[in-house]
Parts: C-alpha cells; structure tokens; sequence
C-alpha cells in the first residue's frame, strides 16, 4: 500500500481566484441596495429647481421637465414677482399702511391721536393718557400734537423706551423697542408696503429668527455693527440708519432686550 503524498501548507488550487475588484464590486452592489435613491446633487443639471428660481421665498416644485412656484402671501405669479399690495391705493390716510397675510391683506397703524380703520377720525390727545411708565402728557396748540414728559430714565415719544433697553456685542439679538434712528428718524414697520422689494422684510425666510415681525423696532439681521431700521425720505424712498440705541456695556448693563 503507497503513502499518499503529504499536502503542501501553502498550496492553493489554481482555479481559486479572489480579486479586490471582486470584492469591491459586492460591495458596490450592496451600497446600491442600502442607499437606492441617487443624492441631491446627482440630478442638480437637470433640476428645473436649482438654483431656485422663485422669489420671496417661494417654493419650487417639479412638475414634469419644468416647475411651478408656490408662494407666499402677499406674493404671487409665476415666479413670485407680482405683489398683493392694497397700499397703492392709499387707504390710511394720516397712518401708514402695512401688508398682512390674510384678507384684505393690509392693514392702518394709526398715529396718536388718529383713530379709525382709516385713521381719519381724531381723539382728545391727552384724555386717555398715551404716555407709558408714569409719563404724563401735555397738549401742544394744534390738537393733534403733544408730549410725553418722561420720569427719569424712561424715553421715546411714548416713554416707551426704559433703563435696560440696550444691546450686547453687535446687536444681533437685541429685542427692544427701539424704533427712531440716530438722526431722529422714524423707523418703518418691517411688514411695510414700502420694504416689499428689500431684502429684509417680515416676509423673508427666519425673519423670526431674527427678531423681524409687524413692528418697527429696530434690528440687526444681516450682522452689522449695531441694530437698524429702514425710514422713508422723500416721501417714497427707502434708505436705512443706525438706530439710537445704547450699547449695554455704556449703561454698565450685561443683558440686552
């Protein structure tokens, strides 16, 4: 009887083949399975929607090989170009006119003493008292005209504006009630027709975010040196300002509003 030869250790069959490129195949296959769907950037050259072509922050969606904008109120057409804006027709008389969302899509903010939805009709100025914090009021000649006399530490036409009202840094998450500019201007409502068409309004996208709503308190959204605010010059053109408002480390403060 033979012996049969002892095997080689090292010996392998010669049909036995194992590439990487086999192994990364599988593996390839398997990443198709696990992730089926292409990402976003894959189809970005065909993608009607990249970059977006609908303003004011409307939505873009596929339909088809081309899209269609969803937008916003007061926005509208097919890009979100066309404006509902009521205001042209100048229905606030003595008030300013701001953009709502919702029907008739603008609204009267009236100044003391005009009142009404059209802020025709006038009330006695100082009866009720407008003056906030313990201001008390004093009637000018002219019946639509007045003053507040503030107690100390408290401003503003309205004695609105108290002690702790002042801004951190750059500004950027001041939240007061600062509404005039360093040159005594009065700031315009974020939500007014007149902003429509700027780059910051209350329709912008985070505008709560950034401390942007229906009032015109002074902001710093875009990160500037300290908070501002739009005004009106000239009856019609829009221009912005810094705003007067106290740096909290000048007042010995660590917080802001």
């Amino acid at each position: 009887m033979s012996l049969l030869p002892v095997p080689d250790p090292d010996w392998t069959p010669d049909n036995y083949e194992y590439s990487y490129e086999d192994y990364n195949q599988e593996e390839n296959t398997s990443s198709a399975v696990d992730h089926p769907e292409n990402p976003d950037w894959y189809y970005t050259e065909d993608d009607p929607c990249r970059p977006n072509p609908c303003e004011h922050g409307g939505d873009c969606l596929i339909k088809a090989d081309t899209y269609v904008c969803s937008c916003p109120v007061p926005f509208s057409g097919s890009r979100c170009q066309e404006v509902i804006n009521k205001c042209t027709d100048k229905p606030c008389g003595r008030g300013e006119c701001l953009i709502t969302q919702n029907p008739p899509y603008y609204r009267c903010v009236c100044k003391h003493p005009y009142r009404g939805s059209d802020c025709s009709s006038v009330v006695p100025v100082c009866r009720p008292n407008p003056c906030q914090n313990g201001g008390t009021c004093s009637r000018h000649r002219r019946r639509s005209k007045f003053t507040c006399n503030c107690p100390d530490q408290f401003k503003g036409r309205l004695c609105e504006i108290g002690p702790d009202d002042c801004y951190v840094g750059d500004g950027y998450s001041y939240r007061g009630q600062v509404s005039k500019t360093i040159n005594q201007h009065s700031c315009l409502y974020w939500n007014s027709h007149l902003l429509l068409q700027e780059h910051y309004n209350v329709f912008m996208e985070d505008a709560e975010t950034h401390g942007i709503g229906e009032h015109n308190f002074c902001r710093n959204p875009d990160g500037d040196k300290k908070p501002w605010c739009f005004i009106k010059v000239n009856n019609a053109k829009v221009k912005w300002e810094y705003c007067d408002v106290s740096a909290c480390s000048a007042l010995g403060k660590s917080m802001a509003i």
